[in-house]
């Protein structure tokens, strides 16, 4: 991943194997890219300024996986939420989106049929 990847994260558009472009794709790489990015940021930052440093307080494999789902996690439910027409009006984002940008990503934990309309998934 280098800087420019980060910083043009908004202007990524992963193809199929026919050279079309995937919506709900692109939309993930975004997310992904920039949740990365700023729990690398977080996690040095915490890494220099909470333990000045010390090798012997690096974060383990499983920590960082762990932060990483639950900036997903929170992710997916700030989507959700995002949805409701209720609250947002015409700028809620469209359920069909939401499922098109992580339905692939839930499926490994055999969510509910409608898993949309429980936000503390």
């Amino acid at each position: 991943m280098t800087l420019g990847l980060v910083l043009g994260c908004a202007l990524t558009n992963p193809r199929d194997s026919e050279q079309g472009g995937i919506s709900g794709a692109t939309r993930l790489v975004e997310i992904m890219i920039r949740e990365v990015a700023a729990l690398i940021w977080h996690m040095r930052n915490a890494h220099v300024i909470q333990h000045d440093s010390n090798l012997t307080k690096m974060p383990t494999d499983a920590e960082i996986q762990n932060q990483f789902f639950f900036q997903l996690n929170k992710r997916i439910q700030l989507d959700v939420t995002l949805m409701s027409k209720v609250k947002f009006g015409s700028k809620a984002i469209l359920k069909a989106k939401v499922l098109e940008t992580w339905q692939e990503i839930v499926e490994i934990n055999k969510p509910p049929d409608n898993w949309t309309i429980h936000p503390w998934f």
